[in-house]
């Protein structure tokens, strides 16, 4: 899922913080964060419930992203992001497909490309991105989850489903 809004032209200066952890039941981190400051793209990927490669479909997802992204091309930003993520799901599936030790890997992802007061937003699966301002913490990003896929059809009794904002103020 991709889309596109405008941000406040008050806002000059982007700070960026990532904070990964494994979690209490992993042995390992398949968390991983990339800042293309120059680029003005920022992803974070999480391999999917520990599964086998999580790690490397991870790695595999932020340069696959980095190299298609950056790489010379007059698109439109967004048609760019969609393109490099895309490609990232070609590569760790044709990996996994290669590889019996990696079937079933994967990935989370949720990438954004700043453009003057353009936010281009694109993700999979539950991994999030969050607008801070004014000492508010925003989520910008719907999970894609069974569970959330259920909440939003108001399926699962137990939460209401919940609205997020599609445009940063």
């Amino acid at each position: 899922m991709a889309h596109e809004t405008t941000a406040s032209a008050a806002t000059s200066t982007v700070r960026f913080a990532c904070i990964c952890d494994r979690g209490l039941q992993r042995t390992s981190n398949q968390d991983r964060a990339l800042a293309e400051v120059s680029a003005r793209l920022f992803v974070v990927c999480d391999g999917v419930g520990g599964n086998t490669g999580g790690e490397i479909a991870s790695q595999t997802a932020i340069e696959t992203v980095r190299d298609t992204f950056i790489a010379p091309d007059e698109r439109p930003p967004l048609v760019r992001l969609e393109r490099a993520i895309h490609y990232a799901n070609r590569d760790i599936f044709e990996m996994a497909r290669h590889d019996l030790d990696l079937a079933g890997m994967a990935t989370t992802l949720v990438a954004l490309h700043l453009d003057g007061e353009t936010a281009c937003v694109a993700h999979a699966g539950d991994s999030r991105l969050y607008y801070f301002a004014d000492g508010t913490l925003t989520q910008v990003t719907v999970d894609h989850t069974p569970l959330h896929d259920a909440v939003r059809r108001g399926s699962c009794p137990r939460r209401k489903p919940s609205s997020f904002p599609r445009q940063m103020r």
